[in-house]
């Protein structure tokens, strides 16, 4: 690996958790989810209707444990549980009209208070910091994820 690509990859480890630390109190307080850690099984679903096998693996879980989840979402009306047609022991779990609504509040409430805490940045950096963005979009979207 060449030097500025182990260098842009220190960077982003060290910046990463920063942002993230920063904007986690902030994305779930206002949010009324029942657990912050919720907000990325909504998220994954943003995708669209996936089984609880693939659930439980992507978010590196057991079955038992993802059932449980998806139940506490299912209380809250985040999301719902469907018999997929084809295989009526195979279960579909999908967001809700609600799920979608609640994540779209968190992301406008999330982007909102990231544009305070970037205000006060030049608008020399901004850019740079846009471009940044596009470079890392554009990496991570071509680039296979396990």
């Amino acid at each position: 690996m060449d030097n500025d690509a182990t260098t842009a990859a220190r960077e982003m480890l060290d910046v990463i958790p920063l942002i993230m630390r920063t904007l986690r109190p902030d994305i779930h307080n206002p949010a009324g989810l029942p657990n912050p850690g919720h907000f990325h099984l909504l998220h994954a679903l943003l995708d669209g209707p996936h089984n609880l096998s693939e659930l439980a693996e992507k978010h590196n879980v057991t079955l038992p444990t993802m059932s449980n989840t998806i139940t506490t979402l299912c209380e809250h009306g985040f999301v719902q549980r469907q018999q997929a047609q084809d295989d009526r022991r195979r279960v579909i779990i999908q967001l809700t009209p609600t799920g979608r609504e609640m994540l779209s509040k968190i992301r406008a409430y999330t982007e909102a208070h990231l544009a305070e805490i970037l205000a006060p940045v030049s608008e020399e950096d901004k850019k740079q910091l846009i471009a940044g963005l596009a470079v890392l979009r554009r990496a991570f979207t071509t680039t296979e994820q396990p």
